[in-house]
């Protein structure tokens, strides 16, 4: 059994919380934003919603706009789930866990042009995964929790089973591969 600690970012200056994973944050005029959508799986019935901080430190949050669609003309993104995955996803101790991305059969992945892996994970600073045999760091903290996105080269990547394997030779904490364990993202040329 093991306890944690979090160790958290101090707030940037003007106290607001450090958020990832989102739209953006806008912090002076005109307060606009320009949402990368590079990673961003085709999709629709897309809501987004805006938090706000008065200068008196209230936070308000705005109705959702409902129903948006990314629908691009150059290429398109995919999102490949993850399968077979442990419920300890925890290596250590020379121990080895896998898990799963399926890559359906007839994905053009001969138009695929970047693919990304997307981790989750605690402690996982200093360590790496294979994928297909190949090997990648796992990135991430050293004793801290990190969402992470790994480039890994297309060739890579193939139709069917795309296992991820990880490994630690630690005698101490070695890394935990949070849920919903490593997923994949291709970017496809139309």
């Amino acid at each position: 059994h093991h306890s944690y600690q979090f160790n958290r970012r101090s707030p940037p200056p003007d106290g607001l919380p450090d958020i990832s994973g989102h739209v953006g944050t806008v912090r002076m005029e005109p307060y606009r934003i320009r949402w990368s959508t590079r990673w961003v799986p085709d999709q629709s019935g897309i809501q987004i919603l805006a938090r706000i901080q008065d200068t008196d430190g209230v936070w308000y949050v705005t109705e959702p706009v409902r129903d948006l669609r990314l629908a691009r003309a150059h290429h398109r993104v995919r999102f490949y789930k993850p399968s077979q995955v442990p419920e300890r996803f925890w290596v250590r101790a020379g121990r080895s866990m896998s898990s799963v991305v399926v890559i359906p059969e007839g994905e053009p992945l001969g138009q695929a042009v970047e693919a990304t892996v997307h981790l989750r994970t605690w402690n996982g600073a200093r360590e790496n995964f294979t994928l297909n045999g190949l090997t990648f760091p796992i990135g991430g903290g050293d004793h801290v929790f990190a969402d992470t996105a790994v480039r890994v080269p297309v060739a890579a990547l193939k139709e069917g089973e795309n296992r991820f394997e990880f490994r630690s030779d630690t005698d101490h904490h070695g890394p935990e591969i949070l849920w919903p364990g490593p997923s994949l993202t291709v970017r496809y040329r139309k």
